[in-house]
């Protein structure tokens, strides 16, 4: 009974993490847990919509009225363009390009719609900066050398509600200010200037977001704009509700200069821990997070956490140079001595190897050796590397299989039998953890963490898996997608009893949809819905 009590005293404060679905994932399976709902980068705002794709990525976020909605795996590299613009009948249009192709889709109140191919022409381009802005009949204000002014008696000066003010010099952005709207600045806080009848001139008020930010870029609708803060290890998405910023990303406090690592085992199911704090997934599925203790009086440094557990109550424990400590519900108690510092451990020759059974996977070079000897080329996909840390980022699976991180892309497989691409919806991930049941990527600085269930990712069929195209009604054909997506870009199509379709992979999107990568008779290769593939009958061609 104490047991259960103090369990429900360290349950009182959830993390507020969204429960994870297929709609918090990339088309490979690949689910973002942290920053939520994903690291922001391009970002585009209309109405009471807007739209971000996680960073130097292609997968796209929506948010309506400040609540998430929808991410939807466009299956384009990395954005360089993301608009908004009306479309007939109300509706909004969402443009996005890669450095390829570009893409359309319409939004409804829910969800991201259907792709489909959009010359870069037909992109909306972004609107200028007025030369003027004149929020009411009669006041004309100006931006020069980066300074608001406010035109009165034929000559422009600083508005009287600035003066005295951190806005009356330098400002780092203005926005807004067309007819009828408030005009925003931001120099290191954000403020907003209203004019109206009372105030011809201007009244300022303060909104001060939590965080100082380093940069910020206002959009959207002036009277609740959207803000892209910029801080040093993360950038965070915010929306002004007509009171206070709301956060519609977040990264839970642990942007910061310390390091988190990840880890499985002990009853980690996983655990982040940095030396500030443990971030960690409990039995039901709900993360928590708990701020470690202060180091002992006489200590000269904060905790450097060495190992991390949670026990069969639920309560988190670690250790540290300043002994074992175990969390009883309410706070924590140090259960035991520090570790002892082990003896130096001889310099092995394969400490930069990464082995499982069909081998071993140099840690730092493009190499593999099936024995330990002859090192051969792993033959990968083209791609750009990984950048600084992450150029490296690689693991062997306890299935035989090797995983490699090539920036939003990461290749599985067994060289000499075939490579998989699998996209991410990140590119700053560094380390790869596997666990029992899921895979994780992580960043130790940036404190991203991505999650992969076993169960959902993409697996190959045995060879020779033949299908036949069934329950297409006769008038109808079977679209491939670029992804296991009903929303993803048609890339072919196969008539009703088309046979010989070979199998290459599937995926589990739900419990109750499977999609399978396939080749069709002619050797185009996309995803299909199972549920209109039988099991194939005859011989087919072996290169089908």
């Amino acid at each position: 009974m104490l047991s259960v009590l103090f369990a429900s005293l360290l349950a009182q404060a959830p993390v507020p993490l969204p429960e994870l679905t297929e709609r918090h994932c990339s088309g490979s399976g690949w689910c973002i847990v942290l920053p939520a709902p994903l690291y922001p980068g391009l970002v585009a705002a209309r109405g009471d919509a807007v739209v971000s794709n996680s960073a130097h990525s292609g997968v796209v976020g929506l948010w309506r009225a400040g609540a998430w909605r929808d991410t939807l795996d466009t299956g384009l590299g990395p954005l360089r363009r993301l608009s908004l613009a009306d479309a007939p009948g109300g509706a909004q249009r969402l443009f996005a390009c890669d450095s390829a192709r570009c893409v359309q889709a319409t939004l409804d109140a829910e969800r991201i719609g259907p792709l489909s191919l959009v010359p870069e022409h037909a992109v909306p381009p972004e609107p200028p900066e007025p030369p003027v802005r004149s929020p009411r009949p009669g006041v004309r204000f100006f931006v020069e050398d980066s300074k608001l002014l406010v035109e009165r008696g034929g000559q422009r000066q600083t508005p009287p509600a600035l003066k005295g003010t951190r806005f009356a010099n330098e400002l780092d952005q203005v926005f807004g200010g067309g007819p009828g709207e408030p005009l925003w600045m931001f120099r290191t806080h954000t403020a907003r200037l209203t004019v109206t009848e009372a105030h011809p001139l201007g009244r300022l008020d303060r909104f001060p977001m939590e965080l100082s930010t380093h940069g910020i870029r206002l959009l959207g609708n002036p009277h609740e704009p959207t803000a892209l803060s910029t801080e040093m290890f993360t950038h965070e998405l915010r929306r002004f509700d007509g009171e206070r910023w709301q956060a519609l990303t977040t990264e839970l406090g642990w942007s910061g200069k310390d390091m988190a690592v990840l880890t499985t085992g002990d009853g980690c199911a996983p655990c982040f821990t940095s030396r500030w704090r443990i971030l960690w997934r409990a039995r039901n599925g709900v993360w928590r997070k708990v701020d470690l203790p202060p180091s002992p009086p006489d200590a000269t440094s904060i905790h450097n956490p060495q190992r991390t557990s949670i026990d069969a109550r639920g309560m988190p424990g670690f250790t540290s140079q300043y002994g074992a400590y175990r969390h009883d519900g309410r706070k924590w108690r140090r259960v035991g001595e520090a570790p002892m510092a082990a003896n130096a451990a001889p310099v092995d020759a394969r400490r930069d190897w990464l082995c499982n059974a069909t081998g071993c996977l140099h840690e730092r070079e493009p190499r593999w050796s099936p024995e330990g000897k002859a090192w051969l080329p792993l033959d990968l996909p083209a791609a750009e590397p990984g950048r600084g840390d992450c150029a490296h980022a690689r693991a062997a699976l306890s299935n035989g299989e090797f995983m490699l991180l090539a920036g939003p892309l990461l290749f599985r497989g067994i060289p000499g039998k075939g490579w998989h691409t699998e996209r991410l919806p990140v590119d700053n991930a560094c380390s790869i953890t596997e666990g029992p049941a899921a895979l994780y990527l992580s960043d130790p600085l940036r404190k991203s963490l991505l999650i992969q269930q076993k169960e959902a990712a993409p697996l190959p069929v045995p060879e020779g898996t033949w299908a036949t195209v069934s329950g297409v009604k006769a008038s109808d054909v079977l679209r491939l997608r670029e992804l296991p997506d009903w929303r993803a870009l048609e890339v072919a199509t196969l008539a009703p009893g088309t046979r010989c379709v070979r199998e290459v992979r599937r995926r589990t999107v739900s419990a109750r949809e499977t999609w399978s990568e396939v080749r069709t008779p002619e050797g185009r290769r996309g995803w299909v819905n199972r549920r209109y593939l039988a099991p194939g009958e005859g011989p087919c061609p072996t290169g089908g």
